[in-house]
C-alpha cells in the first residue's frame, strides 16, 4: 500500500475514533449535568447473559420485589431484547416516576409485573452531589486520557507510517482509549444505547473489538520492541498459540456484544457462545498477565541489551509501565486484594497515572535516539514548563472551563440572559488564561532556565577567545577542549583541513546543513554509500554526531563528537548549543585564516595595507552577498566604510515561519576592532534568530546581555531590527539607541520611527519597546547609520535629518538599489572635499 494511502486510511479511522470519543464524552457531560432529574438505574442486567437476568438490584428494585437472578421479560411493556432496550426505557423516565418491569423467577410458576419507583441519579459517590473529585475523575477518564491516547496514536502512525511498531502502537492506543473510559461497563453502554441504531451497533462493535484486543496488542508490542525477542526468532510459532485465539475471541465479542445489547433473542446462541468460551473475569486476569509479561520481558531484554540506546528505551518503557499500570491494577483489583473497593482521590490518581503509558509509547516510537530516563524526565519537565509547553496548561485550563460551563449550562431553569452571562464569563476566563500563560512563560524563562543563559555566555566567551587566536591549531584545541569539558564528550574532532579525505561526508553535510547522527549498527544510506576508505576514516573518528561548520553558503569543515560519558545521549538543548558553537567556529576559522594570511605577510612593507585589505574582504563576505527576493518588498542595502574596515553592518535573515528580519547596526569606534565586534554581534543575532523571532523585545534583551558580558565598558553598538511579514505587510521594529527610521507615504509628510531602547552593551539590564507599522503600496522605508546624517561639509555643517527628509520627498519612483546609490551620491556631494569621517550604511525598502 502506498505511503499516502496508508496515512489517509489511518487518518480516516483516527477521525472516526475521535468522533466516537467526542460524542461519548459529550453524552457524559450532558447526562451528568441533569443529575437533579435523571433517574438512576435500579438494577443491572448481565451484559453477556443470554437470558437477560438481573445482575444486582439496588434498594428501590428490591423494595419492588426484584432479586438477583430474576429473568427480565419486558420493560415498559416492550419485550426485553437486551440491556439496550432497558437503558432506553430508563432514560425516558425522570426521577420519581415508575418503571414497570415484567419478571420471571425460577421458583415461581408465572411471570409478574413489578413497579419500580425510580430514584434520582447522584453523579458523585456515596450519594453525594457532584464535587471537585468527581469532576476530576470525569475529566480524566472520559475526556483527557482517551483523547490524548487517540491523538498520540494518530501522531505516531502519521509520523512513522513505514514502521510496523507504529501501527501496533496506534491500534493499542485506540484500545487503550476504550479501556480508559470504562470499557464495556454499564455506564458507557448505557450512553451508547441511546444513539441511532446504525451508529449504536457500529459503536458497540468498535468498543468490544478494541477492548478485547488490548492485551494481545500489548504482548505483540513487547515482543518486537525495541527489537524482536530472541525466543520469538527461534520459535516464531509460539506466540501464535496466544495471538490467534485472542484475536478470534475479540472478533467473536465484537459480533456478540451488539447482539447482547440490542438483539439478544435472535442471536441468543452467539451471545451464549461468547460468554461460555471466556468469562469476562478470566479475560481481566489475562490482561493483568499481559501487563506483567510486558514488564518481565522488558526487564529480560534490558539485561541482555547490547547497546546504550536499547537500554535507554527499555528503562523508559519499564518505568512508564510500572508507574502507569501498577496503581491502576491495584485500584481495579482492590476488592480481590484487600477486601475493599478503591474510591475517591486514590482512584482518580490511579486513572491520571495511567496516561503515562501512552505518552511513553509515543515518545519511544517518535524519537530517533531515546534519552536516559533521568534526562528524559528533566527535558520533559523543561518542555512542560517552557513557554511552548505552557500551552498545554492553557489547553487544560480551557478544557476545565468548557467542562464546567457545560455542566453549568445544563442546570434546569436557566433563562437566556443567565446563559449568555455564563457564556461571556467563560470566554473572558479563556482570554485571561492565555494572558496568564504568556506571563507565566516569561517568568519561567527567567526563573528556571538560567542554563540556557549560561550556555550563551559560554558561546560568547568562546567566540571572544577564538577570535583572538591567530593559529588554527590553537583554535581547534580551544574548541574541542571546551566542548569535551562542557558536554563530557570523547573524542571531539574539528575537521577543517585535508577535507578532501571526507568528500562524501562533507557533501552530505553541505546538502542537509543540519546535524547528522552516526549509527553503524543501523547505518543510513549515505553512510553505506561512502567510499570504503572514507568510511574507515569516519569510523576511526569514533563519532556519534557530526555538525557542519559553515559560513553562509560555504562549508568550512565539520565537528565530530563521540559518545557522552555514561552513555548519556545529546539532548535537544545540547544540539542547539553545539550548532551555535559550530557557527561561531566557522566565523573564527575565517578570522584565523585571515590572521594566517596576515602573519605570512608580516615580512613585507605593506603588512598593514594587506591586513586591512584582507579584513575588508572578510567584512564584505559577512555582508549579504546578494539581495534576497522578499515578497512584497523591493530591498537594497549599501555599506561604504570610512576606512578599509568599519563598524557598520546590515543583514537579511530568512526566518523559519516565512518572515524576514532586516538588521542594521553601528559599533562605536572604527577599524579592525570595531569590525570584529560587529562580526560577533552579527553572528549572535543569527544564532538567536535561528528558531524564529516570536518576541522581538525579548530577543533584543538577550542580545544586550550577551554584548554586555562580551565587551569592555567603552564599547557598545546601536542597532535596529525589523521583522517583516509578507502575508500581512506588517513590520515590527525594535531599536537600541539607533537613528530613527524614515517612513514616507504617498501624499503625506515624512514620519520618523523611534522605538525606545538604549544601545547594546551599555547596561546589563535594558528594556526595549516594539513598534508596528503596515506598509502600503508605494511606501518608502529607510534604515541608515549616523554616517548619513552626521556627514559634514567643509564648512562644518551636518547633512542632518531635515536634508534626509527633503531628499526622500524629492526622489522619483525608482528601484531601491537606485535610491540607495543616489542617497550615497547625495551625501558625498554634500560633503564635497571634506573627508568621510564615519561609515555610511543604508537599507532602502520600497
Amino acid at each position: 500500500m502506498p505511503g499516502w494511502l496508508r496515512k489517509l486510511a489511518i487518518v480516516a479511522y483516527g477521525i472516526f475514533c475521535l468522533a466516537f470519543q467526542a460524542r461519548l464524552s459529550y453524552d457524559w457531560l450532558s447526562k451528568e449535568s441533569e443529575e437533579s432529574e435523571r433517574a438512576r438505574r435500579p438494577f443491572n442486567i448481565r451484559l453477556f447473559d443470554a437470558e437477560g437476568r438481573v445482575d444486582f438490584a439496588l434498594p428501590e428494585a428490591r423494595d419492588a420485589g426484584l432479586l438477583r437472578g430474576d429473568l427480565i421479560e419486558a420493560v415498559d411493556g416492550e419485550p426485553h431484547e437486551g440491556s439496550g432496550g432497558y437503558y432506553r426505557a430508563l432514560d425516558r423516565h425522570k426521577a420519581g416516576e415508575t418503571l414497570r418491569v415484567r419478571v420471571h423467577r425460577d421458583s415461581e410458576p408465572a411471570a409478574r409485573d413489578v413497579d419500580v419507583k425510580l430514584r434520582v441519579s447522584t453523579g458523585g459517590t456515596d450519594g453525594r452531589s457532584w464535587g471537585p473529585r468527581d469532576l476530576a475523575y470525569l475529566g480524566i477518564t472520559q475526556i483527557l486520557t482517551p483523547l490524548v491516547a487517540l491523538g498520540l496514536g494518530l501522531l505516531v502512525a502519521v509520523r512513522r507510517p513505514d514502521r510496523a511498531l507504529s501501527w501496533i502502537v496506534f491500534a493499542f492506543l485506540v484500545s487503550f482509549s476504550i479501556l480508559a473510559t470504562g470499557g464495556l461497563s454499564y455506564d458507557p453502554v448505557r450512553m451508547v444505547s441511546q444513539w441511532e441504531p446504525g451508529w449504536r451497533l457500529l459503536a458497540l462493535a468498535h468498543m468490544a473489538l478494541w477492548l478485547y484486543l488490548w492485551p494481545v496488542l500489548l504482548a505483540i508490542f513487547v515482543i518486537y520492541f525495541p527489537h524482536r525477542a530472541e525466543w520469538d526468532i527461534a520459535r516464531p510459532w509460539l506466540k501464535w498459540i496466544v495471538i490467534v485465539p485472542a484475536v478470534g475471541h475479540a472478533l467473536l465479542r465484537a459480533l456478540a456484544f451488539p447482539a447482547a445489547v440490542d438483539a439478544m433473542p435472535r442471536f441468543r446462541e452467539l451471545v451464549r457462545l461468547a460468554d461460555t468460551i471466556v468469562h469476562p473475569k478470566t479475560f481481566a486476569y489475562f490482561g493483568v498477565l499481559c501487563v506483567f509479561a510486558t514488564i518481565a520481558e522488558s526487564a529480560r531484554k534490558l539485561r541482555t541489551a547490547a547497546d546504550a540506546d536499547t537500554r535507554r528505551r527499555l528503562r523508559i518503557l519499564l518505568a512508564g509501565s510500572v508507574l502507569a499500570w501498577l496503581p491502576f491494577l491495584t485500584a481495579v483489583f482492590a476488592l480481590d486484594l484487600f477486601g475493599a473497593r478503591a474510591t475517591g482521590w486514590p482512584m482518580v490518581a490511579a486513572y491520571a497515572l495511567l496516561l503515562v503509558f501512552p505518552v511513553t509509547l509515543a515518545y519511544l516510537i517518535l524519537v530517533d535516539r531515546a534519552m536516559d530516563l533521568g534526562l528524559a524526565l528533566r527535558e520533559g519537565l523543561q518542555y512542560a514548563l517552557a513557554r511552548r509547553g505552557l500551552y498545554v496548561v492553557q489547553f487544560l485550563l480551557i478544557l476545565a472551563l468548557v467542562v464546567g460551563l457545560g455542566i453549568s449550562l445544563g442546570e434546569s431553569g436557566l433563562r437566556l440572559p443567565q446563559r449568555m452571562q455564563r457564556v461571556a464569563l467563560g470566554i473572558g476566563a479563556a482570554v485571561l488564561s492565555r494572558r496568564l500563560v504568556e506571563a507565566g512563560g516569561r517568568w519561567v524563562d527567567r526563573r528556571f532556565f538560567r542554563q540556557e543563559y549560561q550556555a550563551g555566555q559560554l558561546l560568547t566567551q568562546l567566540a571572544q577567545q577564538a577570535g583572538e587566536l591567530a593559529e588554527r591549531d590553537k583554535l581547534r584545541e580551544l574548541v574541542t577542549g571546551r566542548i569535551a569539558a562542557t558536554l563530557h564528550s570523547a573524542p571531539v574532532h574539528l575537521i577543517d583541513h585535508d577535507t578532501s579525505a571526507f568528500a562524501g561526508t562533507l557533501s552530505r553535510l553541505s546538502l542537509e546543513r543540519r546535524p547528522q547522527w552516526i549509527d553503524w549498527r543501523r547505518p543510513e544510506q549515505w553512510l553505506s554509500s561512502l567510499d570504503p576508505s572514507e568510511g574507515l576514516r569516519v569510523r576511526d573518528l569514533g563519532a556519534e554526531l557530526l555538525l557542519p561548520v559553515a559560513r553562509q553558503d560555504r562549508l568550512l569543515g565539520f565537528l565530530a563528537l563521540g559518545p557522552r560519558r555514561g552513555e548519556q545521549p545529546y539532548s535537544s538543548s545540547d544540539i542547539e548549543v553545539l550548532e551555535s558553537v559550530a557557527s561561531q567556529t566557522a566565523l573564527s576559522l575565517d578570522n584565523a585564516r585571515l590572521a594566517e594570511t596576515v602573519v605570512r605577510e608580516t615580512a613585507s612593507r605593506q603588512v598593514m595595507d594587506r591586513e586591512l585589505q584582507i579584513a575588508r574582504e572578510v567584512q564584505e563576505r559577512l555582508l549579504p552577498g546578494h539581495t534576497p527576493a522578499i515578497p512584497g518588498l523591493d530591498v537594497a542595502g549599501l555599506c561604504v566604510p570610512a576606512r578599509e574596515v568599519g563598524g557598520d553592518s546590515f543583514d537579511y535573515l530568512a526566518l523559519p515561519n516565512g518572515e524576514w528580519a532586516l538588521a542594521i547596526g553601528d559599533v562605536a569606534g572604527k577599524g579592525v576592532s570595531a569590525s570584529l565586534l560587529m562580526a560577533s554581534l552579527q553572528a549572535s543575532v543569527r544564532g538567536l534568530a535561528a528558531d524564529g523571532i516570536a518576541d522581538l523585545p525579548e530577543l533584543m534583551t538577550r542580545l544586550n546581555r550577551l554584548m554586555y558580558e562580551a565587551t569592555p565598558s567603552n564599547r557598545f553598538a546601536t542597532f535596529m531590527l525589523g521583522v517583516f511579514d509578507s502575508a500581512t505587510r506588517r513590520m515590527r521594529l525594535c531599536g537600541a539607541g539607533h537613528n530613527p527610521a524614515l517612513l514616507l507615504r504617498a501624499g503625506l509628510e515624512p514620519q520618523w520611527l523611534r522605538p525606545k531602547g538604549v544601545a547594546l552593551g551599555l547596561v546589563k539590564q535594558a528594556r526595549f519597546s516594539q513598534m508596528e507599522i503596515t506598509l502600503a503600496l508605494g511606501d518608502l522605508l529607510l534604515f541608515y547609520t549616523d554616517g548619513v546624517t552626521e556627514a559634514m561639509n567643509p564648512a562644518g555643517e551636518q547633512f542632518g535629518e531635515e536634508r534626509l527628509a527633503e531628499w526622500a520627498v524629492s526622489v522619483s519612483n525608482s528601484s531601491s538599489l537606485v535610491l540607495a546609490r543616489d542617497l550615497v551620491a547625495c551625501v558625498t556631494a554634500f560633503a564635497g572635499e571634506a573627508p568621510q569621517h564615519d561609515d555610511i550604511t543604508i537599507i532602502v525598502l520600497r
